[in-house]
């Protein structure tokens, strides 16, 4: 039997379909594009140095201070991830502009 990658496709070495290779970790990426893929690596890479900063000396603190360090690099990657949104949300609505801004232009009723 031919082995299956996560998405229970062939892959192409054994004749099957699934022509793209996805980075580990990262899953329902048939949605994304390679660039989109490449900047959710980046925000896990930033999430984990955030961790590991916050966290190295986490064995000797008292329960209150792991708290307060648990909500504070909570917040930090949801800032991360808002101003990521944010972006791409200014930059989709921003694509929809144009493309009603065309077909208005192309319409048979628009004036010449």
């Amino acid at each position: 039997m031919a082995s299956l990658n996560f998405y229970g496709r062939d892959p192409p070495s054994n004749g099957g379909d699934c022509a793209r290779t996805v980075p580990e970790g990262i899953q329902d990426s048939e949605d994304h594009t390679p660039e989109q893929l490449a900047e959710i690596a980046a925000w896990t890479k930033e999430k984990d140095r955030l961790y590991q900063h916050q966290y190295q000396n986490n064995v000797k603190q008292r329960d209150a201070t792991k708290a307060r360090q648990q909500t504070a690099v909570a917040s930090q990657w949801m800032f991360l991830q808002n101003n990521t949104i944010d972006r791409l949300a200014e930059e989709i609505q921003g694509k929809m502009r144009f493309i009603i801004i065309e077909a208005i232009a192309r319409s048979p009723t628009a004036t010449a």
